[in-house]
């Protein structure tokens, strides 16, 4: 695939999710998306406390496409539910997405997007071999050494 193809099924991601409520900034739905599609059938992505669901758009996409699977975990406030249950029927994430709860079983992951309110080190150690993480917000000094990248309100980490 081409990079201006690519450029442009986000684009066009980025249009329907319009004003959807959350805290993923384009530079920072843009690096989920685009890291994402980086990784193979059968990855596990994690999305850590998605609120109404406006990264788990982007992550979701971008692992329906590759054939990933991606577990959101946290609880909802009640707006947030609401929203997040709307992005499920709007995007089409039924056989893509599950929720679990907060302290779930989850197996370990290839891609984890969370805020910075979380344990980012450890969830950082339990990623599998050559796996990332996006942390949103001013999650810098979260992790030991250098972000891969960072951009307005994300860092993301590689694992070598």
């Amino acid at each position: 695939m081409n990079e201006q193809r690519l450029d442009e099924q986000f684009l066009i991601l980025h249009g329907k999710a319009g004003n959807w409520p959350g805290d993923t900034t384009l530079g920072c739905a843009e690096a989920i998306y685009r890291t994402a599609k980086t990784f193979s059938a059968n990855s596990v992505f994690l999305d850590i406390s998605p609120g109404p669901g406006r990264s788990t758009i982007f992550l979701a996409d971008a692992a329906k496409a590759v054939g990933a699977k991606v577990y959101t975990v946290g609880d909802f406030a009640a707006h947030e539910t609401v929203w997040y249950n709307r992005a499920v029927r709007l995007f089409h994430w039924q056989d893509t997405v599950e929720h679990r709860r907060q302290g779930s079983d989850l197996p370990n992951p290839d891609f984890i997007v969370m805020r910075r309110d979380g344990d980012c080190k450890s969830r950082y150690e339990s990623i599998n071999g050559r796996g990332a993480m996006l942390i949103i917000g001013d999650g810098r000094d979260d992790i030991d050494g250098k972000p891969a990248e960072t951009g307005q309100g994300y860092a993301l980490w590689r694992k070598a």
